[in-house]
């Protein structure tokens, strides 16, 4: 399945168009738009992002699985999204900050997330997330920390996507090499989008 706005290599608009980033399994990503900051406006933020990651969703499916494009979507226990009128097409979401990511993966299960980095946070997650990598870490710049973290986080968050997994699959404790843009999870293999995405961003597919 082809369309003029998927590409094998990278985004051809950063944050807009679909990228395919292995055989049969499509990743997009989109900016929304800020809300503001009060109490009130977060909650619209929320709604916003949740329209915005179902309606960027349904816009891939309809390009690289036009047949699913009108199916409902359901949730497994865990929550993750299902497509159950049509088992082959595995989908996964994510939203955080001003993001919003969407995948689709035919015949292997996939998931996908985005991670805005937040100020300040690299030095307090570095030994929880980064594990035996903690000591390469903690001697970068603050802001540099707060981005690598993010970086891996957004890996192991897509792992446990792509098993179907919320915290329960512990994604923290997952093994991910910082500075990398590939890697094998048990049976998985991820990529991680640096250079090619604006903000940090990671793939977890069935191998």
């Amino acid at each position: 399945m082809s369309s003029r706005r998927i590409t094998r290599n990278h985004f051809p608009v950063a944050g807009i168009a679909g990228f395919e980033i292995a055989s049969q399994v499509w990743i997009s990503l989109r900016r929304t738009d800020d809300v503001g900051h009060s109490i009130g406006a977060a909650r619209a933020q929320r709604s916003r992002q949740s329209e915005a990651v179902r309606a960027l969703l349904r816009q891939l499916m309809a390009e690289v699985a036009p047949e699913t494009a009108d199916a409902p979507l359901a949730r497994t226990p865990a929550g993750a999204p299902v497509i159950e009128t049509h088992p082959d097409v595995h989908v996964s979401l994510s939203h955080d900050g001003n993001w919003v990511a969407a995948a689709v993966a035919r015949g292997r299960s996939v998931g996908v997330d985005v991670q805005v980095p937040v100020g300040g946070s690299g030095g307090r997650l570095a030994r929880r997330c980064a594990g035996r990598y903690a000591s390469l870490l903690e001697v970068l710049p603050g802001h540099r920390l707060d981005e690598e973290i993010a970086w891996i986080w957004s890996v192991q968050e897509a792992c446990v996507k792509a098993r179907g997994l919320g915290f329960q699959g512990r994604p923290w404790a997952l093994d991910v090499p910082p500075f990398t843009t590939s890697g094998r999870n048990g049976s998985l293999l991820w990529r991680s989008l640096r250079g090619s995405a604006p903000v940090p961003l990671a793939v977890a597919y069935e191998g």
